[in-house]
């Protein structure tokens, strides 16, 4: 059914520190996103956006804690990221 379906949307295009180069299509992708989680039938409901500032550490780690609570075997998850990454060497 389609309240078994769920998307968590993450977009960082700008950031608080002014030597990380904003990222001005983030809000393209925001957007984009969203639009594939509705056509892929998740309610609007259960669609979660985190946009620049709300989008910290510390609620990305809640969002993703509560989706997990959210969800079932079966169910259907959409997560989308855009903004900078890094890399780092495993241990």
């Amino acid at each position: 059914t389609r309240a078994s379906r769920h998307a968590l949307i993450i977009g960082v295009g700008t950031y608080e520190d002014a030597r990380i180069t904003p990222l001005h299509g983030v809000v393209h992708d925001i957007a984009n996103a969203r639009q594939m989680a509705e056509q892929m039938g998740v309610p609007q409901q259960n669609i979660r956006v985190l946009q620049d500032r709300d989008a910290s550490a510390a609620r990305i780690r809640a969002e993703l804690r509560d989706l997990a609570a959210r969800t079932r075997d079966g169910d259907r998850v959409f997560l989308y990221y855009s903004g900078h990454g890094a890399r780092f060497a495993p241990a």
